[in-house]
């Protein structure tokens, strides 16, 4: 199958990080807030166990929710600890803060609601994963926010819950034939992309859980469509190891990359390579096209 998937720890993201500053294109501000954000997460993620996040699930359970065209993971079943995530909003605020953003108004209103009572974090990132628009839409105008302000901080509170609930429940399903739009274990939408050195195969990576599925190269991961007609990618001068797939019907685009390109020294994680291509976003986003979701350290903070 190629080079082995590369994982995200704390020390890979560190090393690839480091490797990065020098090179051609990269916002080495957005990275060092992108390092700080990984550490926070991986800080509450190390003390997290699957067991105690989500109840046990059969191979045959697993096979017949996404039969239903579900992920796997019901976010009402998950335990999420309303304690461990207030701190790590804590942490995300002070990250956000020390890295001169001027930081997020939404993390000190979050942090006062919770204390007094009047928000459940643990409900805002169900509803999070579960993707619910209108419980969104309410609970940012009760906080006065921004809704796609409130949404992508909840999405960085609720990932290293799913990263440590994924990792168990991914065995449960063959990846490599599952051709959904969104992240079979937890329903994320894609982050990235990456075609398989040695088969070439797309793999899409989640969001929210890091999972990664394959997926049609023909077929935007978005709205479904095949007509190639209006499906197309670009990419900048001769670099053609990243490029961005873009679908004209829906107006939407995800970045990939080509690990057939690249020698196996060089491989990073996705969210890395997601953050050190954002001129590729800023390219993308002047042509009219729009991300799924946009990282926390892309806001208009800076």
């Amino acid at each position: 199958m190629g080079h082995k998937r590369v994982e995200l720890t704390l020390k890979e993201v560190d090393k690839q990080i480091r490797g990065l500053m020098s090179e051609r294109y990269v916002a080495r501000d957005y990275l060092r807030l992108f390092q700080g954000v990984f550490k926070a997460q991986y800080q509450t993620e190390r003390k997290l166990r699957a067991k105690d996040l989500y109840p046990s699930i059969s191979k045959k359970e697993a096979a017949e929710r996404i039969r239903q065209g579900l992920p796997i993971i019901d976010p009402n079943k998950l335990q999420l600890g309303e304690r461990e995530l207030c701190d790590l909003l804590q942490r995300i605020g002070s990250i956000l803060v020390a890295h001169d953003t001027g930081g997020n108004p939404a993390v000190k209103l979050l942090l006062e609601a919770e204390g007094s009572g009047d928000i459940s974090l643990r409900e805002l990132a169900r509803q999070t994963i579960a993707d619910d628009g209108e419980y969104l839409g309410q609970f940012s105008e009760k906080m006065g926010e921004d809704k796609e302000g409130v949404a992508l901080l909840a999405t960085v509170l609720v990932a290293p819950f799913l990263r440590v609930c994924a990792r168990p429940l991914r065995r449960k399903v063959d990846l490599d034939s599952l051709p959904t739009r969104r992240c079979p274990i937890c329903g994320g939408a894609p982050l990235m992309a990456r075609l398989r050195e040695g088969d070439g195969k797309r793999m899409l990576e989640c969001s929210l859980c890091n999972t990664q599925w394959a997926f049609n190269r023909l077929r935007c991961p978005f709205c479904g469509n095949e007509d190639q007609s209006t499906l197309g990618f670009f990419f900048v001068e001769q670099e053609d190891v990243y490029r961005v797939d873009k679908c004209d019907r829906c107006k939407r685009y995800i970045k990939t990359v080509d690990e057939r390109k690249k020698a196996e020294d060089k491989l990073r994680a996705l969210p890395v390579e997601d953050v050190a291509t954002l001129y590729l976003d800023m390219l993308a986003e002047k042509e009219g096209y729009r991300k799924m979701k946009e990282p926390l350290w892309k806001e208009g903070n800076g």
